[in-house]
This record gives structure tokens, C-alpha cells and sequence, in this order.
């Protein structure tokens, strides 16, 4: 499903589209080969801010490293300023997860910059990076 085919399918279904303020659109990562789901992207609002939006993902690990988070990430990208009509999309990553940060650039998102410690995971204070892609970088 693409972006425009996620977009008919909110149009014809109101119940299933994303509720601003505070709203969540959790979407499935499906294999084409195989049609299995192997991820999720979950786009949010936070109610203060709503033409802006963050998100998360999540692929399984025997399906990383084959571009299904880039073409995940770009879907968001385009699908959020396009559809959801949003002026920034976000997200953060542990400092340590390269493989995380890669996927986030080729996918054109920008690196704004590292939060120090801001981060508590598995038991220990994490930096963060956050990446960020504004509607004016589709154009």
C-alpha cells in the first residue's frame, strides 16, 4: 500500500484516521515477497503542535539491513506532510544505533542535533539524536 492508497483508505473509513490532537496511526510494515508483517510505524500528535508529528518504528531484526525501514521512513515522510497535511515530522534514536541513523538520512531526514543523557534505557542514561523533515523539503 502506498501513500495514496493509505490516504483513499482513511478517506473511506473516518474511524480509522489519526485524531488531532493527541493521536496515534499505527500502520504495518508487510513483506511484499512474502506478505508477512515484519514492522510497524506509528505516527503521533502530541495536541500541542498539531501540523507537527513524531514517530516511531520498528522492524523485525531478521528483516533489518534489506531497506524496509528507509522505504518505511520515507512513506512517513511523504505520507504526513502529504496527507495528514503536517509541517514537521521527528523522531529520535539512541546516539549508539548507527545502523538507525543511516536509515533516518537516506531517507532524507536532517540530524538537528544530540541531547546528552536525556535518554534512560535498559538501566543507563543514553544519548539521543533527533532527526527532523519539514513539508518545505518535498518541494
Amino acid at each position: 500500500m502506498d501513500e495514496k492508497d493509505v490516504g483513499a483508505w482513511l478517506e473511506q473509513d473516518r474511524t480509522t484516521s489519526i485524531a488531532l490532537p493527541e493521536g496515534h496511526l499505527c500502520l504495518g510494515i508487510e513483506s511484499r515477497a512474502s506478505g508477512k508483517l515484519i514492522g510497524f510505524l506509528d505516527l503521533s500528535a502530541d495536541g500541542q503542535h498539531i501540523d507537527q508529528v513524531g514517530f516511531s518504528l520498528m522492524i523485525n531484526p531478521s528483516f533489518r539491513g534489506n531497506g524496509y525501514g528507509t522505504e518505511a521512513v520515507r512513506f512517513a515522510l511523504v505520507f504526513a506532510c502529504n496527507t495528514l497535511e503536517v509541517r514537521r515530522i521527528a523522531t529520535c534514536v539512541d546516539s549508539r544505533n548507527g545502523a538507525a541513523q543511516h536509515c533516518l538520512e537516506r531517507a532524507g531526514m536532517r540530524r538537528e542535533g544530540v541531547f546528552m543523557k536525556d535518554w534512560f534505557l535498559n538501566g543507563e542514561w543514553v544519548n539521543s539524536v533527533w532527526y527532523a523533515f519539514l513539508a518545505d523539503d518535498l518541494h
